[in-house]
């Protein structure tokens, strides 16, 4: 333990405060996990907990909150919503709302249209409870992270993971696309990471970033869970202690090397690696700065012993954030003739297949 009145004194010196709080959020059973359009029945058991993890900070006159969750995605309207039921209990400002969904294809979709496939044609009572409530679940965990508010200071490095994750986007021998493995298409395999340390030398939080779908199980696994995120999460905590926040990258092309096993257990590989990774990028990252002291040692021979030392004056540690907009430009839709083309053809390939029996 450090010093009581060492602490003392860096709390007066620090310009930063961190907490991080947790809400899980696991779905009335059965449900309909949203991902996997060929996943046909609801799931009646659950995997791991699906969780909203929430990191506050204060720091310069600014306050930010970021919120990661484990569902499939947000629709704007939810996004909206959470971010009201947030700013409400906190007092934070809206636009210092981060929002992050871990895609995990063993949870739900928080969406105004409703689901995209599954056992139930609509949404069941179930399921529109679990909508109704999600944006105060966010709202919890963020207020169990404003209230563990503490001083803090923060440090980051990037790790680096090779093969873990590829490029989807494979040219199949027809000439179609399909979703495999594109040897030569780009993957970022880093693995960013920031640590939030309390004064005390306590670790409060640590978030972790990686882009990649998390579909190392594929969706015969009948139950909801989060896939790689929750082995990643647990292997930081045991590594770091405090509060994992994964932080879902640019996924979208980027598969696991080995993805949609039909039962459990290779995701804690993948996960259990990129935690091993990200407490690896900033175990020696210490978030105060310090010196070389150099300490004589009396002996019958002279020895000089050297130790780090935390500087008197820390450099300061202020937030500051910026939100934007971006539109993004669809593309040209499809003439008319293409699209009765195209129509004729699969209802041809539809009718042969039906009468193959598939």
């Amino acid at each position: 333990m450090r010093d009581p009145r060492e602490v003392d004194r860096m709390e007066q010196r620090t310009g930063l405060r961190a907490g991080a709080g947790t809400m899980v959020i696991d779905p009335p059973l059965p449900a309909d996990p949203q991902g996997f359009v060929r996943r046909a029945v609801a799931v009646r058991e659950f995997g791991d907990s699906l969780e909203v993890r929430a990191l506050a900070l204060e720091g310069g006159g600014e306050r930010i909150l970021v919120l990661a969750a484990d569902v499939t995605g947000l629709d704007q309207y939810f996004a909206d919503a959470i971010r009201v039921a947030v700013s409400t209990v906190t007092g934070f400002p809206r636009d210092a709302i981060f929002l992050n969904s871990s895609h995990s294809h063993g949870a739900l979709w928080p969406r105004v249209d409703g689901k995209l496939h599954g056992e139930f044609g609509e949404l069941t009572p179930g399921e529109r409870a679990y909508m109704d409530r999600i944006p105060y679940d966010y709202a919890t965990a963020a207020l169990r992270a404003v209230q563990a508010l503490r001083p803090a200071r923060v440090s980051g490095g990037t790790g680096h993971v090779d093969g873990l994750a590829v490029n989807r986007r494979e040219r199949h021998s027809s000439g179609a696309v399909i979703l495999g493995w594109n040897r030569e298409g780009f993957v970022d395999e880093d693995v960013p990471v920031l640590r939030f340390d309390g004064v005390d030398g306590q670790p409060i939080a640590t978030l972790v970033g990686f882009g990649c779908h998390p579909v190392v199980l594929g969706g015969e696994v009948p139950l909801t869970g989060t896939d790689f995120i929750g082995p990643l999460r647990r292997q930081v905590e045991l590594l770091r202690g405090g509060t994992c926040i994964f932080l879902q990258g640019a996924a979208g092309n980027v598969l696991p090397l080995e993805a949609f096993h039909d039962a459990v257990g290779p995701e804690l590989a993948l996960g259990e690696r990129l935690g091993l990774e990200a407490a690896h990028a900033v175990a020696d990252r210490d978030p105060y700065d310090s010196e070389i002291e150099r300490r004589e040692y009396g002996s019958v021979t002279p020895i000089a012993l050297y130790r780090r030392v935390r500087t008197e004056r820390q450099s300061p540690q202020t937030l500051g954030y910026r939100s934007r907009t971006l539109e993004l430009p669809l593309l040209e839709p499809p003439s008319m003739a293409d699209l009765e083309h195209e129509l004729h053809e699969r209802t041809q390939t539809y009718a042969r297949l039906e009468t193959e029996g598939a």
